[in-house]
């Protein structure tokens, strides 16, 4: 008996004890960010430029790859330049050929969207106002004309790509030729296969270049039609390495005077 009171008493004890005082926690700091219209813009716009622009050139140089594969598609696919040479090789068209074509499709849909989300970046008339009212606003405009500059010279290289990919999708219809019945049956097959680079329609007063006009083959890819639209592409994506070496110093003033305000 003793020693079960004894334990009672030493358990009211411990519950009228006193809990220990807790320390309340310290209070967040806050920090307050302050940002000027200048930063504001370059984080918002100017940065995002940048971005879609970097994006654009992994995406067009793809492009450029699919052109290489396809060149050469365009003659194995078939497996007949060993009998009939290049010109019989892109009579048919093999599944590589078809799949090279949707697939430049994509790339050219993916880098139309991604330049005119920059041309939306840069046309903003309320960040990048016609009329600047200060140095810093005429520092965003330059950045803006530089940025542009890139834009455009992509554009010139997503033209390309996209007049070669219209192309191919405009042959492979009309190489169903004109009979509209005979295309409608089930399981017609194409009256002539035509590639790009073949003569469609023949103006009146057109004359074919001469043989010596044409241009010097390095390779037999790089002799077909695709294989000189890469080419172009290579050149345009050139052009525009030049042009895209203003962005550096642009950016680097942008965030020179933001870490200065």
């Amino acid at each position: 008996m003793v020693g079960f009171v004894g334990t009672l008493l030493l358990v009211l004890a411990q519950i009228t004890q006193p809990a220990p005082s807790v320390t309340p926690p310290a209070p967040k700091t806050i920090i307050r960010i302050k940002s000027t219209p200048f930063c504001t813009v370059f984080r918002e716009n100017v940065f995002h430029a940048v971005e879609g622009l970097r994006v654009n050139d992994m995406v067009i140089d793809q492009g450029q790859l699919l052109l290489s594969k396809w060149a050469y598609d365009s003659i194995a696919d078939t497996g007949k330049i060993e009998a009939g040479g290049l010109a019989e090789a892109r009579k048919s068209q093999g599944p590589s050929v078809k799949m090279d074509q949707y697939q430049l499709g994509e790339v050219v849909n993916q880098a139309a969207h991604n330049v005119q989300r920059v041309y939306a970046l840069l046309n903003d008339p309320q960040r990048f106002p016609q009329t600047p009212q200060d140095d810093a606003t005429r520092d965003l405009i330059k950045m803006k004309a530089v940025l542009q500059a890139v834009a455009d010279a992509q554009e010139r290289s997503i033209n390309i790509l996209s007049g070669t990919y219209e192309t191919a999708a405009l042959l492979a219809l009309l190489s169903f030729g004109n009979n509209t019945v005979g295309a409608l049956q089930q399981g017609s097959s194409p009256d002539q296969n035509l590639q790009v680079g073949d003569q469609v329609f023949n103006p009146p007063g057109y004359l074919s270049p001469p043989a010596s006009a044409a241009p010097a083959q390095t390779s037999l890819f790089a002799s077909t039609p695709i294989g000189r639209i890469r080419s172009a592409v290579v050149i345009s994506q050139r052009i525009t390495g030049g042009v895209e070496n203003n962005v550096a110093d642009a950016v680097i003033s942008g965030i020179k005077r933001c870490g200065a305000q």
